[in-house]
């Protein structure tokens, strides 16, 4: 029972009984916990110091938070923090094999370096907006609790939850055709050719059939799942054996192409695969399907535009470091070098990976080969990837090992972050009880939320059967427009966050001001148009993304799937008895 107060605070108790009654349509069943709640949110816009506490009683005794913290540990350093972000976007032989040879192929006549240099200064206004929006709001989450907070709970929560439908379609393309098609086939067949070994060629082809490919998934869901459930240590020690040999792996393959031209190339590819797969044959397979050398390329701005389009979501996973704001140290200074500078370390390496393979290779004989491949008449063991190719440069075992093994575990570091992504997300849902409150707990030893793993790796062995045995996943995958328009939306977030949080801004470490002017909301300001453009871009563009009606109607479908899940649970919950549009009212506990 709320005891009776003097008569002069009874005018003030009607008052805020009439708003809880109208406004928010509190049930009188209810009364009482409402009415102390409300008035204690009066006295917090009154600046008293005591009334947030009190709030976060209130809600805790209600249930609406699921405990007092969140039992996630801030224990991430900046090595993992950057890894996480910048190891998602992937600066290994990996993202030079995969991005070089697809914009060559995509938008022939774009030069690389330009391409990439424009697309890396368009994203890393967005880095910046997310560095200050993780330093502002440091919880585990990322999108979801800011743009809940900011603009409106179910946006925040459907934001969130569209990021994570394409993230889990995305790791699971990754833990299936990525990892075994496109990472571990070139590997066996750069050994397989240099040391003459058809097995090893058999091994590589057999990476192509789905019952193999599916097969391999499930111990690469294991094993990654594995090492993120074992907390921290494990995953900073995955880390660091992983960096070693990627970063081993990019310094050897710069340094043939480096040393390498068109010319010697094409001798040393002849006597790498011999017979009938020469770069001769090559080019005119290619010709006689229809390429024509003189007259492939684009006209300039329209190569220009696909290859700026295509460069800028090849830095998608930039941001991964915010949803796991809650469990990094020092954030003020580990998130923003997380994500902005993580994403220049790897701009550069990415673009001098990419200048020296064009060098190396010939921008002609790149073409080709993809060309080549999306016909259907490419007949080596291995895709047409960029890492196969620097295999021909050197008949050094050991080289050649370095560089397949650096392919071949390059997808683990994203891999292990997008588990990350998944289960934080999932987990700040729960802590809200948006989700159920189960998927919230957290193993005590570990500091990680075991049922949220387990719930992740079950949806993402059934993704990866859909990835491998259906013909929808590459037809409604578009994972750039998805993930632009959650960019857009945070954007918008961070601009009105320093007004509509204004309490939280100003105590927080984010807090920049020119003037009177927040420095996040110029900065989001200026984003805000490049993100509508990279939406359209997503949309439009199939070189960026799927565009079919299907893709449409898939990232159309998530959104409106999002807002009807978080009413679901809104209605579910008020039958509880519990209002959860409340725990929007604040920033959840540490």
């Amino acid at each position: 029972m709320i005891p009776d107060r003097s008569r002069s605070e009874r005018p003030t108790r009607r008052s805020v009984y009439i708003v809880c009654r109208s406004v928010y349509r509190i049930p009188k069943s209810h009364i009482q916990l409402h009415f102390a709640v409300a008035f204690t949110l009066l006295r917090f816009m009154l600046n008293k110091p005591s009334a947030a506490l009190r709030v976060r009683k209130i809600l805790e005794k209600k249930g609406l938070f699921v405990r007092q913290s969140s039992g996630l540990v801030r224990e991430m350093g900046m090595f993992e923090s950057f890894t996480i972000a910048a190891g998602t976007v992937n600066p290994t032989v990996w993202a030079v094999s995969a991005f070089l040879g697809f914009l060559i192929y995509v938008a022939p006549g774009a030069t690389p370096e330009t391409a990439l240099t424009v697309g890396f200064l368009m994203i890393f206004v967005t880095a910046l907006v997310y560095s200050m929006f993780g330093v502002v709001v440091p919880r585990t989450g990322g999108e979801y609790v800011t743009v809940g907070r900011t603009i409106h709970p179910s946006i925040g929560f459907t934001v969130s939850w569209v990021l994570w439908i394409f993230v889990m379609l995305t790791l699971a393309t990754c833990m299936t055709f990525v990892q075994w098609t496109l990472c571990t086939a070139p590997f066996l067949a750069m050994m397989g050719y240099r040391l003459g070994n058809p097995t090893l060629l058999n091994m590589a082809s057999s990476l192509s059939n789905p019952n193999v490919v599916f097969a391999l998934s499930i111990p690469t869901i294991i094993g990654t799942g594995a090492i993120v459930a074992f907390g921290k240590k494990w995953v900073t020690r995955a880390f660091v054996f992983l960096w070693i040999f990627m970063i081993a792996g990019v310094i050897v393959q710069a340094f043939l192409f480096a040393n390498s031209n068109p010319q010697t190339f094409k001798a040393a590819f002849d006597a790498y695969v011999g017979a009938p797969g020469t770069a001769d044959s090559i080019l005119n397979g290619a010709m006689s399907k229809g390429w024509n050398p003189a007259t492939y390329k684009l006209p300039v701005w329209t190569a220009a535009g696909v290859g700026i389009g295509v460069s800028l979501f090849l830095f998608n996973g930039f941001g991964y470091a915010i949803d796991v704001a809650g469990e990094i140290k020092n954030v003020r200074r580990n998130l923003p070098f997380a994500t902005a500078i993580g994403l220049c370390v790897v701009f550069l390496i990415d673009l001098v990976g990419m200048m020296v393979a064009v060098k190396g290779i010939g921008y002609d004989f790149i073409y080709a080969a993809n060309y080549a491949n999306s016909i259907g008449v490419w007949t080596l063991a291995s895709p047409p990837f960029i890492t196969f190719f620097a295999g021909a440069l050197t008949d050094n075992i050991v080289l050649i090992f370095i560089m397949g093994f650096s392919l071949f575990i390059s997808n683990f570091v994203p891999d292990i972050a997008m588990w990350y992504v998944l289960t934080r997300i999932m987990f700040a849902w729960s802590f809200d009880r948006v989700a159920p409150a189960a998927l919230a707990d957290v193993n005590a030893k570990f500091h990680t939320p075991t049922k949220a793993l387990i719930v992740t790796g079950i949806i993402l062995l059934l993704g990866s059967a859909f990835v491998e045995y259906t013909p929808y996943a590459f037809a409604m995958l578009n994972t750039s427009a998805g993930t632009a328009t959650v960019w857009l939306i945070a954007a918008i977030a961070a601009a009105i966050l320093p007004f509509r949080l204004k309490d939280t801004y100003e105590k927080s470490a984010g807090r920049f001001n020119i003037g009177k002017v927040p420095v996040m909301t110029i900065v989001a300001l200026i984003d805000i148009p490049v993100l509508a453009w990279a939406v359209y871009m997503g949309m439009t563009t199939p070189a960026i993304g799927a565009t079919g009606s299907l893709a449409v109607l898939v990232v159309a479908g998530a959104y409106l799937s999002g807002f009807v899940a978080y009413y679901v649970s809104k209605i579910v919950r008020k039958r509880q008895g519990i209002n959860i549009d409340m725990v929007f009212k604040e920033i959840p506990p540490v």
